[in-house]
């Protein structure tokens, strides 16, 4: 299940003169004719006369292989551009193609962009992302593991590693050069017992993340804790919380009742298709890092604990600046009465008070979701946050699912914080070794305006896809397009996070492997993706 890092801003550029559009992004498309290749460029303004030139790129060496050919709008009035280019796909081999596009001097004179080439279709030889496993330590080769947050922790401008293993709680520090190293036993305390994940938020407000320690199992007695980082990025000394008989699977931080200090919020009861959930928690902070429980949230009316809460996301979703909540919930083994649970959607009320506005605001309302993981984060550029969640698609199928929730607010001339499943966006009825969705990463990964969806996954036989990612492929109406030129490898990833290795300014991606039951190879090995737009 996902507990997710800090979301990378969504980047959206002007152009110069009388166009207004988002940074481009250039791709390929096959077509059925192995001689020929199409290109596609998304994000520019809906006018004729854009030129596109191409560049060969293989190392240092560069090679121009088109000048000046004319793109044409699609008919279908995406904003896209497409061009057929009769090449060989053998002749380009492993090369990446680097795209020049200008307007022309009809149109307000000339604009270039430059932006890697990336292969979408499963015969495109384009990867987004090359693993490259010399940058992390040699316990990475048979780590397994069940979460990964990055964060900077010690100041210095790289993001670092904080994981959950076999092997227990690792810190796994960035250096200059772009690789790990292994700074656990320098900078943490020793946990002393297992915990099923940790994570990197900050509560103090310094901008340095602590880390959040669930107690793990409730029978053994360990409260949660916060592990305080000193300013440096060692956390010696740590605060309990009170004592709960639950298991927390998610926590969110923010300020919740207006005082300026930094609030918890628990997601309570791991989804590990037996167990039932229990109340949720909000622990209010009294400004000297001290954290009581809030009776009201606890005792609410839609805190129940049947179903699992297995995620949660602080955000304002509806525009009043006061911190919203939304509650992934999960209900594998039927404990309600049928699969799925019903996720919540909070509207704070800024006193740490919420109202509760599924039924009303989640649209449509009879979906139920097997959720581990949810995104929040604006989607189509217009200034509202949407949401985007991680569901198991086996006992409830897509059609009865909500992964991509559009706010309603903005371009969509609604109500801001009104939720509407944008069906269709992602796949609703995935193949059955990518159905189980149990962690996810938004980020805009190739650098065109547009949020990029990654999804870790449990694997099931045949095993043949991977963690599948999803690129953008339109603002205005949100779609996604699978990647299928990136082929990790079958395994179970129960947590991924993005993170920027080696200072080129793109998203590096970083999974961790937990086994495979469909017999993937190097099952328990992690894995760092470098992502190769820049």
């Amino acid at each position: 299940m996902s507990r997710l890092s800090y979301l990378a801003p969504l980047c959206a550029v002007a152009l110069g003169g009388p166009l207004q559009a988002q940074n481009p992004s250039v791709r390929l498309h096959s077509t059925g004719d192995s001689s020929q290749t199409v290109v596609r460029v998304s994000g520019l303004a809906p006018f004729a006369g854009f030129d596109l030139s191409l560049t060969q790129r293989h190392g240092g060496l560069k090679a121009p292989l088109l000048r000046g050919r004319r793109l044409h709008p699609r008919a279908d009035a995406s904003g896209r551009y497409h061009m057929t280019l009769p090449i060989s796909r053998n002749r380009l081999g492993s090369t990446s193609l680097w795209g020049q596009i200008n307007t022309s001097p009809a149109l307000g004179g000339s604009w270039g962009s430059a932006g890697g080439l990336v292969g979408i279709s499963a015969a495109s030889p384009w990867s987004l992302f090359l693993d490259d496993p010399t940058r992390l330590p040699a316990a990475a080769l048979h780590l397994g593991g069940s979460y990964a947050s990055s964060g900077d922790v010690n100041g210095d401008g790289m993001d670092d590693l904080l994981l959950t293993t076999a092997s227990g709680v690792l810190l796994w520090r960035q250096t200059a050069q772009g690789g790990f190293v292994d700074d656990t036993a320098a900078r943490l305390p020793v946990t002393g017992y297992p915990v099923p994940w940790a994570k990197l938020v900050d509560v103090d407000g310094d901008n340095l993340p602590e880390i959040y320690l669930p107690g793990g199992d409730p029978t053994a007695g360990n409260p949660d804790r916060i592990l305080w980082n000193n300013g440096s990025g060692f956390f010696a000394t740590s605060t309990a919380l009170p004592l709960a008989p639950v298991s927390t699977s998610d926590v969110a931080v923010g300020d919740v009742d207006g005082d300026g200090d930094t609030d918890l919020v628990l997601a309570i009861g791991l989804a590990n298709h037996t167990t039932a959930g229990a109340a949720d928690l909000l622990y209010l902070n009294n400004g000297a890092g001290n954290f009581t429980p809030s009776t009201g949230f606890s005792s609410a009316s839609w805190n129940e604990t049947i179903t699992a809460s297995t995620s949660v996301v602080l955000a304002d979703m509806n525009g009043d600046a006061i911190l919203d909540l939304f509650i992934g919930k999960s209900d594998p083994g039927a404990l309600s009465g049928s699969f799925g649970g019903s996720n919540l959607l909070l509207l704070g009320v800024g006193n740490g008070g919420f109202t509760d506005v599924s039924t009303s605001q989640l649209l449509p309302t009879h979906c139920k979701d097997q959720t581990y993981g949810v995104a929040c984060v604006d989607l189509d550029g217009d200034g509202d946050m949407d949401l985007v969640t991680a569901n198991a698609l086996t006992t409830v199928p897509g059609a009865l699912s909500a992964d991509v929730l559009i706010n309603q607010g903005g371009a969509q001339a609604g109500t801001e914080g009104v939720f509407v499943d944008a069906v269709g966006a992602l796949p609703e009825t995935p193949p059955i070794y990518e159905s189980i969705r149990l962690s996810l990463a938004v980020a805009d990964l190739d650098l065109d305006g547009l949020a990029d969806i990654c999804f870790g996954v449990h694997d099931l036989p045949p095993g043949l896809g991977g963690q599948p990612v999803f690129m953008g492929a339109s603002a205005s109406l949100p779609t996604f397009e699978r990647l299928n030129s990136f082929q990790p490898g079958t395994y179970i990833c129960r947590s991924l996070t993005t993170l920027d290795v080696d200072g080129d300014g793109d998203l590096d991606l970083f999974m961790l492997a937990d086994g495979s039951v469909a017999g993937g190879a190097d099952a328990s090995r992690a894995r760092l993706f470098i992502n190769q737009t820049f």
